[in-house]
């Protein structure tokens, strides 16, 4: 995996990327909303980083994150969270790459998956996904 210093100040400069915006319906509760973040398959490395309104809420963290608390539907309600997830293709066989995101606790739950395929092997792709909260 290359070095890095910030997967989102790489993800301004890098060839290899995808973007992907959705809103997620929450309600007044205090229930928690959870995230999980599965990028790629065998073969693949990876790391995250989460900001949440702009701060980092989550640095560099390696392979899948399951059940990461954002914080409750009502406190979460009118804001963005932005998730930037490195993944590396160290697999000989395949160069595909994959990214599955995971919300519950809102209104019902949330999966977004997409795969890109890289150049050659130990290539690297950012997947990029923005979340607004929302009442409507």
């Amino acid at each position: 995996m290359p070095e890095i210093e910030s997967i989102k100040k790489d993800y301004e400069t890098v060839k290899q990327k995808t973007a992907h915006y959705d809103e997620y319906k929450v309600n007044q509760s205090t229930d928690v909303i959870l995230m999980s973040v599965y990028p790629g398959d065998t073969g693949q490395a990876a790391l995250t980083e989460v900001f949440l309104e702009g701060n980092k809420i989550l640095e560099k963290h390696p392979g899948s994150i399951e059940d990461f608390e954002l914080g409750t539907n009502k406190s979460l309600r009118g804001k963005f969270v932005d998730v930037y997830t490195l993944v590396t293709d160290v697999q000989q066989d395949s160069d595909l790459t994959s990214f599955l995101f995971e919300l519950f606790g809102g209104d019902k739950p949330y999966e977004y998956y997409t795969e890109k395929t890289v150049h050659s092997n130990g290539d690297s792709v950012i997947y990029k996904i923005t979340i607004f909260f929302t009442i409507h």
